[in-house]
């Protein structure tokens, strides 16, 4: 689901401590519809994706997750750099001799202090930094660019206080543009992919569900042919990071993947995913498929056009249960395709459907259309907490709003037994796709802040993963 950027940062980092701490990480489950008996739950995390506005790094390399952009005398504003100027993988082949071409960076750090970044590229081009405060020695010669990047505020003031920075390309040469452009620590290994405070923030998690990261909610038509490659300047866009990103990025942090296919893709982009993700991910590693990202809310682009679909098909005259029908009988498509890939008894894959947590009759819906039974493993649902808090009053205390989230956990952990039994009434595995804190308060960030750092909300976690134990056993996926 959607949510301010800024408390999921704050929300990950906590639930992290206390995921670790209170749960030890168990190996895999199988393919059971019985609670885990299990002490040791399983505890994964979604990825968010790339983006220089939102703090979040991914890539050693600083400029991935970024797009270019350009200014003109001509033009008052500086705006996007049109695809047509672009080469296949996004680095720039046309070019104007006034132009000035910008390139952001991710942040490669918020602790006090300076951190030396090189860079270099290809193409015939005058490199410089911005003026600011933030950015000091600055040298430049043909190909290559170097400077330190200077924080002189801790954690979180530094991240809402730091300057966005940008590369500029200048007097570029039209015949020879700029291109294989790398910017990382000086000293890094310049061919890790990952940035290592990357792989370490998934320590202690078994998990990584890849909504962000592939770009679902983009609901983009897909095929082979066209998919993103590794070699690409833009990460991720609308068309998500490389499969072999997904691949490594388990395999360096011994996590399953979760991955998400695309709904508009077809059965040659399905089935070839399923073949790089079964040969791709080392012995010991399983990975959870699932069909698009919560069709059942009407917010996403693809649950309309789910329910357009299963309206045009008479499915149902209902357009919500037109709409789960449709859902249904993609994600069987689908997971057909997955299930030949791996083979029938393949313990390396855990085929899911998903329904809304507190809504009961999308998951009858769902789990009653023909072929589910035999190809999905598991029923998947998002226990959130706190949605009430969106609009509450402006005067609202901080013990008044641990009162109204108590309150709306109790909530949260019925409708989880709720769920736990129409998925075991289905033989099927009960876990989580996402859950937690769902605190996003745009009108107080200043108590949404206060909420999320108080002891209190360690102790609501605590409750939901000591009760998602009781009931379940099975593998939650945070936020």
């Amino acid at each position: 689901m959607t949510r301010v950027r800024q408390y999921m940062l704050l929300a990950f980092g906590f639930s992290l401590v206390i995921a670790t701490s209170l749960f030890v990480v168990s190996g895999r489950a199988g393919r059971s519809a019985a609670v885990n008996s299990s002490p040791r739950l399983e505890v994964g995390v979604n990825a968010s994706p790339p983006r220089w506005y939102s703090r979040n790094r991914v890539y050693a390399n600083l400029v991935l997750g970024n797009i270019w952009q350009q200014w003109e005398p001509s033009k008052p504003e500086w705006a996007e750099t049109p695809l047509t100027d672009l080469d296949e993988n996004g680095w720039i082949k046309a070019t104007a001799p006034d132009r000035k071409m910008f390139r952001a960076l991710n942040h490669p750090s918020f602790t006090p202090g300076k951190t030396s970044i090189g860079c270099r590229y290809d193409g015939q081009a005058k490199a410089r930094m911005p003026g600011l405060a933030s950015i000091q020695s600055v040298k430049s010669s043909p190909g290559k660019l170097s400077f330190e990047w200077h924080v002189t505020k801790k954690w979180p003031e530094a991240a809402e206080s730091i300057d966005h920075v940008f590369l500029i390309f200048e007097d570029i040469d039209p015949r020879n543009p700029v291109r294989n452009l790398d910017c990382r620590e000086v000293g890094m290994d310049p061919s890790a992919r990952f940035a290592p405070s990357y792989l370490r923030s998934f320590q202690g998690f078994t998990t990584i569900r890849y909504l962000g990261l592939q770009n679902t909610n983009h609901n983009e038509a897909v095929t082979w042919a066209t998919r993103k490659q590794p070699s690409s300047a833009i990460l991720p866009d609308q068309g998500g990071v490389p499969i072999e990103d997904i691949i490594a990025l388990s395999n360096e942090t011994n996590t399953n993947p979760w991955v998400l296919l695309p709904w508009n893709a077809d059965e040659a982009f399905i089935r070839n995913f399923a073949i790089m993700m079964r040969d791709g991910l080392k012995p010991g590693l399983k990975v959870y498929v699932e069909m698009s990202n919560e069709v059942w809310n009407k917010g996403f682009k693809v649950a309309r056009q789910a329910e357009r679909e299963g309206l045009a098909a008479k499915l149902s005259d209902d357009p919500f249960e037109a709409r789960m029908k449709r859902y249904a009988q993609r994600s069987v498509e689908s997971l057909k395709i997955w299930t030949d890939v791996f083979g029938v008894k393949s313990d390396r894959l855990v085929r899911v459907v998903a329904a809304q947590h507190a809504g009961p009759r999308t998951s009858r819906i769902i789990l009653a259309e023909p072929g589910v039974s035999a190809y999905a493993d598991a029923l998947a649902t998002a226990p959130y907490f706190g949605h009430e808090l969106t609009n509450a009053p402006a005067d609202l205390t901080l013990d008044g709003a641990f009162e109204l989230l108590e309150a709306e956990l109790d909530i949260t952990i019925k409708q989880m037994q709720t769920n736990r039994v129409t998925a075991q009434s289905h033989a099927k595995r009960y876990i989580s796709y996402e859950g937690g804190q769902h605190v996003v308060m745009p009108n107080n960030v200043d108590l949404a802040r206060r909420i999320n750092r108080d002891p209190r909300m360690g102790e609501l976690y605590r409750k939901l993963l000591r009760n998602w134990q009781k009931e379940t056993g099975d593998v939650f996926v945070h936020i």
